[in-house]
Formats: structure tokens, C-alpha cells, sequence
């Protein structure tokens, strides 16, 4: 059982949260497919609070 738990524990270190990811491609290169496959290219700008982007 403590190796599930020094696992758990090493594995935390790593993780990461969507904000970060947002947060990585602010700034950069981005595509965003639409559901209708739509493909809108930009520069990534800020986002709202429900992560909708701003190109």
C-alpha cells in the first residue's frame, strides 16, 4: 500500500491543470476545430472564464 501512495505522491508532482495549458499557448501558433470542422487559425490571446479563446 505505500508504494501506491509514493506513487500517487511522485505522479502529483507532474500534474498539470487545463490553466496551465491555456496559459502555454498564449501567444503562439494555434488552430481550433469547431465542431461543424471549422478550422480557425490565429495567434492564442487571452480566454474567458469558460475557456473560450480569443484569436
Amino acid at each position: 500500500m505505500s508504494g501506491t501512495v509514493a506513487a500517487a505522491e511522485k505522479g502529483s508532482s507532474t500534474t498539470k491543470i487545463p490553466y496551465d495549458f491555456l496559459k502555454s499557448i498564449r501567444g503562439r501558433s494555434v488552430v481550433v476545430k469547431l465542431n461543424s470542422d471549422v478550422d480557425c487559425r490565429g495567434v492564442g490571446g487571452c480566454f474567458s472564464e469558460p475557456a473560450d479563446p480569443a484569436l
